[in-house]
């Protein structure tokens, strides 16, 4: 059973429930597409997982995350480290629920899955590709992350300086289960827990032309204080809210 395929430079690659296939232009013996048998003992369980660009593809296999790499085999994103957390607490009933994106731009893969005894995805890791570290892992208690995204800002007339100061220019998005969509920009970690501090941003919604938007009339704030700290945010309004 096909569960999906991605590009990886100029080949297709198929990955079914078992087993990863390359999909090949070749002339012997009659000129046409062939398939090439990459691994036969790995598979892809949850196909909203995979997710990557042509040098590199993320998935979950039924050993946990996986990274297929241009011109290696598909390995262990980390066997001994988050594996096996990922599998004791993702329910096999809603496995493929799950759901995940690479950011290329930030090295962060950021996997959402339901933990055990839910059926939507009520957890949130993002993976440091770079370090090969888990810098974020968060309970949605209130919200169900149902797919990524992301979209690109318009920086073309801003200066180098100002590029800088206004951030990176291909941010995460996150579509929930009701329909929402939101811009997710992580500014800081705090290792070893779930809190770290973030900017939620309603992003631009329009009705079928771009020039006429809607117009958020409330915005509702749940915060759960699990800190002796004081706790600040900041709400900024764009024009014509």
């Amino acid at each position: 059973l096909i569960r999906g395929g991605l590009l990886m430079e100029n080949e297709i690659i198929v990955y079914l429930d078992d087993s990863i296939h390359r999909i090949i232009y070749g002339e012997d013996p009659t000129p046409g597409f062939y398939s090439e048998i990459i691994a036969d003992s790995v598979g892809l369980w949850a196909g909203r997982t995979l997710t990557g660009n042509k040098d590199v593809h993320f998935f979950l296999d039924k050993e946990g995350l996986m990274r297929f790499i241009r011109g290696d085999v598909p390995r262990s994103v980390s066997d001994r480290k988050f594996n096996k957390l990922i599998l004791d607490e993702i329910d096999p009933v809603y496995y493929y629920r799950a759901a995940a994106r690479f950011y290329p731009h930030l090295g962060h893969l950021y996997l959402t899955y339901p933990k055990s005894g839910s059926s939507y995805n009520d957890v949130q890791l993002i993976y440091d590709v770079r370090s090969e570290e888990l810098i974020s892992k968060k309970a949605l208690t209130v919200e169900n992350y149902s797919s990524y995204g992301e979209f690109e800002k318009d920086l073309s007339n801003f200066s180098p300086d100002e590029r800088k100061t206004y951030g990176l220019c291909v941010v995460p998005i996150i579509g929930t289960k009701d329909g929402y969509i939101k811009e997710q920009k992580i500014i800081g970690y705090q290792d070893g827990v779930s809190n770290y501090e973030s900017s939620i941003t309603a992003c631009p919604t329009f009705w079928k032309k771009k020039s006429q938007n809607k117009r958020i009339l409330q915005a509702d704030f749940l915060i759960e204080k699990m800190t002796h700290d004081d706790i600040t945010f900041v709400i900024d309004l764009a024009n014509e809210m």
